[in-house]
C-alpha cells in the first residue's frame, strides 16, 4: 500500500537522519528495532521485491550517514585503507567532491556492501523473511471445508475437567493432561 510505505520511508528518514549526531551503533540498534517490528507486521503479504527496495534504499542512506561521519580527506583515507580497498581507488573515493547521497549511490556500495552491514549487525528484511518461516507459520490457508472449521453444521462434545460427575449428564471429569477417546452414540 503506497501510504505505509510513505510511513515507513518517513520513519527510516527520521531514524537515519544525516544531520544527527549519533554513533552508527546507536542508529542501526534503533533501526533493528523498528525493523522487527515492522517486518512481524508486514511479512504477511507477498510483497518481496517492495522489501528488497526499502532494504536498498535504507542501505544507501547508513550509506550517505557513514559517508558523511567520514567528513575529513585523512578519515577517509584511513577508514576505507581498514576495509582493504585497493590504494588507487581509496585515493579516488577520499579525494572525491560528490556529495554523500551520490558517493552513496556507486562507489560506497562495493566498499560498503551487505557483508559490512551484517558485520555491524543490521537487520535485512529480505535474510529474515528467507530464513525465518515462522513468520509466514501464521499465514491463513484456504480450506474446501464449508462451514468453518468445524465442518457442516457439527459441534463438538463438550467435555471439561471441571464438570461435575453425575450420571444424568454426559459431561465427564478428566484429569488434566489425559488423551480422551470417547464414542457418543
Amino acid at each position: 500500500a503506497p501510504k505505509s510505505l510513505k510511513r515507513v520511508k518517513q520513519k527510516l528518514r527520521t531514524l537515519t537522519d544525516r544531520n544527527h549526531s549519533q554513533s552508527m551503533e546507536e542508529r542501526i540498534r534503533r533501526l533493528n528495532a523498528y525493523l522487527r517490528g515492522w517486518i512481524g507486521y508486514y511479512a504477511l503479504s507477498d510483497a518481496k521485491s517492495v522489501f528488497k527496495e526499502i532494504e536498498g534504499w535504507l542501505k544507501r542512506r547508513l550509506r550517505a550517514c557513514v559517508w558523511k561521519q567520514w567528513k575529513r580527506v585523512r578519515t577517509r583515507f584511513r577508514e576505507l585503507r581498514a576495509l582493504g580497498i585497493p590504494e588507487q581507488v581509496v585515493y579516488q573515493l577520499a579525494n572525491s567532491r560528490k556529495g554523500p547521497w551520490r558517493m552513496a549511490g556507486g562507489p560506497l556500495n562495493n566498499a560498503l556492501g551487505n557483508a559490512y552491514w551484517r558485520a555491524q549487525g543490521l537487520l535485512s528484511l529480505t535474510e529474515m523473511l528467507r530464513s525465518n518461516p515462522s513468520i509466514l507459520a501464521n499465514r491463513r490457508m484456504r480450506t474446501r471445508m464449508s462451514g468453518g472449521v468445524r465442518g457442516r453444521g457439527l459441534t463438538a462434545p463438550f467435555y471439561s475437567m471441571y464438570a461435575p460427575l453425575s450420571h444424568a449428564s454426559r459431561r465427564v471429569q478428566v484429569p488434566f493432561g489425559a488423551v480422551l477417546s470417547c464414542s457418543v452414540p
